[in-house]
């Protein structure tokens, strides 16, 4: 179980949108041969190391989805490739584990549902864990009491306390560690992540070990400290994501995942995530493997450019996957009025605004004809156009595809929804620009920064921007004070 020392807000937008990565990940199609691109890593890194390197050979010539959970209780390379890769959120190394996490996901899900069969009451179960926890983790902790933890891995704990008691006298104290017993209340009444009594599937038996499902919720109920035994005892419990603050924005974009992914899926909810770099490495395995169509590739390759600020990158791929599909689809569709509509914005971003609305307006013709009032494309489009216009000063026209823009958003997505955040930063950008209403410029970025802080991942270039934002807005309401005073 794992906290950090940034917020617990903070903590559970990253925790949110993880746990949309990990969906990605778990509905893609595994071929076959998956596996393989990891064995081949895993022996360049052990080359020197022949107990693993059989282990590895091992693995790769008896690995089956049934035996997943056996190999992740084993003592190998595995088991600490993919808690390191869970833990640092490491994209590149998780994407090759892909299959594995499919196969633990799946077959915990399985034993779940037999555990719950066959459980002759559903009185409440105590499972512990011991670890090391660092002290401004644990800080955090004990100033959350009645609030939400996450874990982004598999949880693995025991229904005997001295397990994990003896677990925590291996454990050396320095000042900046603590010994902390986690005791955890799981109702099987509940409908929570998956838990289950491994032992007849794990690699060591009789252990009373319980495997909690990866992305599992807890509130924190207590914590307390046990002077004699030199560690601090927390206190939590299982929940679902019905007591998640997010679960309505949660809800939303995991349904807009579709029931099953590919690359593009996953090049979609990183650069999201403000992980563009991450984005565009699979934009290009897509391209290279020619896994869907090619122009989704490039579109989407396109649009992680855009976000890096390689414009001419961008402008390049962008019109490649228009090229791919000018001559196949017809021209009122909804694929050429995205890339039009994206075209529209690298356009903007190089300041050749006739361009840009020459291609914006393409783009609204084509999806005014063909999308729903409320589609997310026709609102990026009308939030194009608006910049645009600003850009030019034509104040009137931003305002009014703002403004259309920011009504129907607020109509139709969750409250805390990231495009509503975007829709009052940018009535914030055209206040403090363009009007001089600074101080309704800065409650327009106050708003945003709110949904931004609750959603984002705390390093997103959203929060950053808007933080930014604020400090100008404040900046130009003191000069203003100044020249009237």
């Amino acid at each position: 179980m794992s906290s950090s020392t940034q917020s617990l807000e903070s903590r559970n937008a990253m925790f949110m949108w993880f746990q949309l990565f990990i969906e990605v990940l778990l509905r893609m199609h595994h071929t076959s041969n998956a596996p393989q691109e990891l064995i081949d890593i895993c022996k360049k890194n052990y080359r020197e190391n022949s107990l693993e390197l059989s282990i590895i050979n091992e693995f790769e010539s008896t690995y089956k989805s049934e035996n997943a959970i056996w190999w992740y209780t084993r003592e190998c390379c595995f088991y600490r490739i993919l808690n390191k890769a869970l833990r640092i959120q490491d994209f590149d190394m998780l994407f090759l584990l892909r299959f594995f996490i499919t196969d633990l996901s799946k077959q915990l899900n399985n034993e779940y549902d037999r555990c719950l069969r066959e459980m002759p009451t559903r009185d409440i179960i105590r499972v512990y864990r011991g670890q090391a926890i660092h002290v401004k983790e644990l800080k955090l902790i004990k100033s959350s009491i009645g609030e939400y933890i996450s874990m982004n891995s598999f949880l693995s704990t025991s229904l005997c306390r001295s397990t994990a008691l003896s677990f925590l006298k291996m454990i050396e104290l320095h000042e900046e560690i603590d010994r902390v017993l986690f005791e955890i209340d799981i109702n099987p009444r509940d409908k929570t992540k998956a838990f289950s009594n491994i032992d007849r599937l794990s690699y060591f038996k009789c252990e009373d070990e319980v495997l909690i499902m990866l992305g599992a919720l807890f509130r924190i109920e207590s914590v307390n400290r046990d002077n004699e035994k030199q560690l601090w005892t927390v206190h939590v419990t299982l929940v679902n994501e019905d007591n998640y603050h997010l679960k309505e924005t949660f809800a939303h974009m995991k349904e807009k995942i579709g029931d099953e992914t590919n690359l593009h899926s996953m090049g979609k909810i990183l650069t999201e995530m403000g992980e563009y770099e991450q984005a565009r490495k699979c934009y290009k395995r897509m391209i290279c493997e020619a896994q869907i169509d090619e122009s989704i590739g490039y579109s989407g390759l396109g649009w992680a450019d855009h976000w890096l600020n390689e414009y001419d990158e961008a402008l390049n791929n962008t019109q490649r996957a228009l090229s791919l599909i000018d001559e196949l689809l017809p021209d009122i569709c909804s694929e050429k009025g995205r890339l039009y509509s994206a075209l529209g914005l690298i356009y903007w971003r190089k300041k050749q605004y006739d361009q840009a609305l020459k291609n914006l307006k393409k783009a609204l013709y084509i999806q005014e004809k063909i999308l729903p009032s409320d589609h997310p494309d026709l609102l990026a489009t009308y939030n194009r156009l608006a910049i645009t216009y600003s850009a030019v000063n034509e104040v009137q026209m931003a305002f009014e595809y703002y403004n259309k823009c920011l009504n129907i958003r607020l109509a139709t997505l969750p409250h805390d929804h990231p495009d509503i955040a975007t829709s009052y930063n940018n009535l914030g950008w055209l206040h403090n620009e363009r009007t001089g209403d600074h101080a309704k410029a800065l409650d327009y970025f106050q708003r945003s920064l709110v949904i931004c802080r609750k959603i984002l991942p705390p390093t997103h270039r959203d929060i950053v921007r808007t933080e930014q934002n604020i400090l100008k807005a404040i900046e130009k309401m003191k000069q203003k004070s100044k020249t009237t005073t």
